[in-house]
């Protein structure tokens, strides 16, 4: 999952973890589990505004690159991903 910053810390964790929570949902739904182990299911923020800055800094060192998403799922935060060899930064600056 790739998460557009353009909000604060704050709003930006809210934002995001709901996202999760509304995917995991809808996928329960339809008998498909889940697995939030590290490795597993990771979420992409990707930096764009005026405080993405703050919100980056917030979510990778204070929050050591998790999410906690209301429903208590842990999602793990990467700086790129990475498929079949191929990796995509989550920004260039």
């Amino acid at each position: 999952m790739a998460f557009l910053m353009m909000m604060g810390p704050s709003r930006a964790k809210t934002s995001m973890g709901a996202s999760v929570d509304l995917i995991q949902r809808a996928l329960a739904q339809r008998g498909l589990v889940v697995n939030f182990k590290k490795g597993k299911n990771e979420a992409m923020p990707v930096r764009a505004g005026p405080r993405s800055n703050t919100t980056r800094k917030e979510l990778f060192i204070y929050d050591q690159a998790q999410l906690r998403t209301p429903a208590g799922n842990i999602v793990q935060l990467v700086r790129e991903y990475k498929h079949l060899g191929v990796r995509t930064p989550c920004d260039s600056a």
